[in-house]
């Protein structure tokens, strides 16, 4: 199980109603759990709220991962590199839209439990539709931390 803190920036100054002369920056947080008996799918949370030019927006949504890096594996699971999508939602201003997007990452565990990582992600709603960098740090959970989730297993990088 993976936990990520990130920061971020909107890429794309031109929006459909104005150019944007500040560039909007953001906060996220990730949570992923890779498959049982699979090392190179994971399913996960993500939430973003960005910190500056838009205020009271919100993003949230259910990812899918496809990883190319072992999750068990030191030689594979510290350099892992992965691409996905996402399907979700967004909150701007009190009102509601659906988002959908896609993303590609890069994490790289420094320790079996903390590491960092870049993320490059490409979203689109009614209300915004834009392209998001973020880097942050990441850690992974094992289950010496967490008994009651024994049957998940150690899937963090050794």
């Amino acid at each position: 199980m993976y936990l990520s803190f990130s920061y971020g920036a909107d890429q794309n100054l031109e929006k459909s109603d104005k150019i944007l002369s500040t560039t909007p920056t953001l906060l996220s947080v990730t949570f992923e759990k890779r498959l049982p008996n699979s090392d190179f799918y994971g399913l996960g949370l993500h939430a973003y709220r960005f910190i500056k030019v838009f205020d009271n927006y919100n993003h949230l949504s259910l990812r899918g991962y496809q990883h190319f890096g072992y999750a068990v594996d030191a030689s594979g699971g510290n350099f892992d590199p992965y691409i996905g999508a996402f399907v979700g939602g967004e909150v701007f201003q009190g009102s509601f839209n659906p988002a959908v997007g896609i993303f590609i990452g890069l994490r790289t565990m420094v320790t079996q439990t903390a590491g960092f990582h870049f993320e490059f992600i490409s979203t689109s709603s009614g209300f915004n539709s834009t392209s998001l960098l973020q880097f942050g740090l990441t850690t992974c959970f094992m289950k010496s931390e967490f008994p009651k989730l024994k049957k998940w297993g150690n899937r963090c990088p050794k």
